[in-house]
C-alpha cells in the first residue's frame, strides 16, 4: 500500500511540474542587412518593436505575432524614404533544453506604409535565439516579404515586389 501511495505521489508531483500557460514575448528587431525589389541599390536600415502572444506547453508555443511600431529607412544617392511596418501573423516556436529557441511566423497581413503609399502582402519570419541569458533571448531572424498590392492616392494596383531582411532580435519571453 505504501509503495502504491509513493508511486501515486510521484506521478502527481511530476504532473505538477509541467509548465503550460500563456506566453508573452515582446521583441525588438534591428535590421542588419536587407534588400527590396522596389528599392534596388538602396541601403536599408531600421527597427521594429512587436509582441508574440500565445499558448505554450512543454517548450512548444503557438499564437499571434504582431509588429506594434517601427521604421525602415531606404537611402539611395542622398535621398531617403521612411516606411512603417505593420505585420500580423501566426507563429510556432520550440525552446530546446540546450538554451536555444527556434520560431517560424507566417505573416498573413504584411504591410509597409509611407506618407504616400502602402504595400501589402504576405511573408515569413524564421528565427533562432540563444536563451541562456536571464530574462532575455538574443538571436538572428530572416524575414521574407512578398507584396501583392500597392495603394496610393486611393487607387490600389497589383504589384509583385519582394523584400528580405536579416535582423538582430532581442526578446523577453514570459510564461504565465
Amino acid at each position: 500500500m505504501k509503495k502504491l501511495l509513493a508511486v501515486f505521489g510521484i506521478i502527481l508531483l511530476t504532473g505538477l511540474s509541467s509548465n503550460a500557460g500563456i506566453l508573452l514575448d515582446p521583441y525588438f528587431s534591428y535590421k542588419m542587412s536587407g534588400s527590396a525589389s522596389f528599392a534596388s541599390g538602396s541601403s536599408i536600415a531600421g527597427n521594429e518593436l512587436g509582441v508574440r502572444v500565445g499558448y505554450s506547453v512543454l517548450g512548444f508555443a503557438v499564437g499571434v505575432d504582431s509588429t506594434l511600431s517601427g521604421k525602415y529607412t531606404y537611402s539611395n544617392a542622398g535621398v531617403s524614404a521612411d516606411r512603417t511596418p505593420k505585420n500580423i501573423g501566426i507563429f510556432g516556436s520550440y525552446t530546446f533544453p540546450i538554451l536555444v529557441r527556434g520560431y517560424f511566423t507566417y505573416l498573413a497581413n504584411a504591410k509597409e506604409s509611407s506618407t504616400v503609399a502602402e504595400y501589402s502582402g504576405t511573408g515569413t519570419k524564421i528565427g533562432v535565439q540563444f536563451t541562456g541569458l536571464p530574462f532575455v533571448a538574443i538571436g538572428l531572424e530572416t524575414v521574407s516579404l512578398s507584396y501583392k498590392d500597392l495603394s496610393a492616392a486611393g487607387v490600389t494596383t497589383s504589384v509583385s515586389e519582394t523584400a528580405t531582411h536579416t535582423n538582430l532580435a532581442l526578446s523577453m519571453p514570459f510564461n504565465f
